[in-house]
């Protein structure tokens, strides 16, 4: 009823309100309340029909690519491996490692050698198979890419992870979630933490280090060569379910994924992190998280990255505010700008929400439901521009 009369009050009349009720995102309420589709893509377009390629055609085309990028990964580009001793053999790993480049996927497949033959990689739907039909066709039948849909949300992304997991494959992710602009490493999301409890599966920490001076963001082909990878002793499950025992699911996936950021930077520097020998100080070492500030800030200072100008229709401005900070974030067809404060004028959307769910929206893609709009844990003055702030983002499945 709340937001039945929430949205009267903004032009958006609701008859029914049993389908109002009905409504699970905040993408099922504009639908019903009759918002115009966000990005305005044309209607209607016959899609282009896949390319096939036969197995029979396939397989000996991915042999002989895995040839040649054995020798790519490995002599071309002068890569050194240390660390293999630490591979566990007889069971499959959720492999997590840094990502600057379009090559670090390739230089784990070449750091794993016989045990990376077959491992599954989880890649962008949404830039790995979608497009360009020859680019599908290529991530589809000649690799072992798999698409994660980061549009849908967490949970949909740990179902598809979860899946590849419990197949028994080697999973590789990339926890940043995207490419490091800068060559630094960035937050992990919650994501492989959650992945590897629900799963009960080690985790094995790898360090690319060189990919990033050699093949940066927006290059197209390398620069330069020599590369080292570094592989660190597996994070166990048993290790990993006694430092979260007691937890709140979320907080134990996030004390996992912080110990797995732990376990690659100190691979950057030449060490490892063992669970085992450090047990006197390991709990201190994970329970480290970043204060709720420093998530807040975090999560609207990775806006940039996320932002897709192509998106955009019309500039707008969103103010949120937090009990608390507040932050004002613009976008037009050209930049987005993020700034913590008041926005120097009026704002197309104001947005009041807690810290904690703000970072959930952003980092873990979180959808709010309606029951949180009756409620009162969210609250906005517009709720298509709501739905068209995780669209511009890429934060959710919002088209219409």
């Amino acid at each position: 009823v709340e937001l039945g009369s929430s949205l009267d009050g903004v032009g958006f009349g609701v008859h029914d309100l049993g389908a109002l009720q009905r409504c699970r995102t905040a993408a099922d309420v504009v639908a019903l309340v009759g918002a115009p589709p966000a990005g305005g893509e044309a209607q209607g377009r016959q899609d282009e029909p896949p390319i096939e390629l036969p197995e029979v055609v396939a397989a000996p085309l991915r042999d002989a690519m895995a040839v040649v990028q054995r020798h790519f990964n490995g002599e071309l580009l002068g890569t050194r491996v240390l660390g293999r001793a630490f591979i566990p053999r007889n069971r499959n790993v959720i492999v997590v490692a840094n990502h600057t480049s379009h090559l670090d996927m390739g230089l784990v497949k070449y750091a794993l050698g016989d045990y990376g033959e077959g491992m599954v990689s989880l890649g962008a739907q949404d830039y790995f198979f979608e497009g360009n039909r020859w680019k599908v066709a290529y991530f589809e039948h000649l690799t072992h890419v798999r698409p994660l849909d980061r549009t849908r949300g967490f949970r949909q992304s740990l179902r598809q992870a979860a899946a590849a997991v419990e197949e028994g494959n080697v999973v590789l992710i990339f926890p940043e979630g995207t490419r490091q602009t800068t060559g630094r490493l960035g937050e992990f999301k919650p994501l492989v933490g959650k992945l590897a409890l629900d799963t009960g599966t080690d985790i094995l920490p790898v360090h690319i280090d060189g990919a990033y001076e050699a093949m940066p963001k927006g290059a197209v082909v390398p620069k330069r060569r020599g590369i080292t990878v570094r592989i660190g002793p597996p994070l166990e499950i048993r290790h990993l379910r006694r430092l979260t025992a007691g937890l709140r699911p979320a907080d134990a996936a996030r004390r996992v994924t912080a110990l797995a950021r732990t376990a690659v930077e100190r691979l950057s520097r030449g060490a490892v992190l063992d669970l085992e020998r450090e047990q006197p100080t390991i709990e201190a070492l994970a329970d480290r998280a970043p204060r709720v500030e420093d998530a807040t800030a975090r999560a609207f200072r990775s806006l940039p990255d996320r932002f897709d100008p192509a998106r955009v229709e019309r500039p707008i401005t969103w103010y949120f505010t937090l009990g608390g900070p507040r932050w004002t974030v613009r976008v037009d067809e050209r930049r987005c700008e993020v700034r913590e404060g008041r926005p120097d004028g009026s704002a197309d959307c104001v947005v009041k929400c807690s810290p904690e769910l703000l970072v959930a929206m952003v980092e873990e893609r979180y959808v709010p439901e309606p029951a949180e709009f009756m409620s009162g844990r969210i609250k906005t003055s517009d709720i298509p521009l709501l739905v068209e702030f995780s669209r511009v983002f890429a934060l959710s499945d919002v088209s219409l």
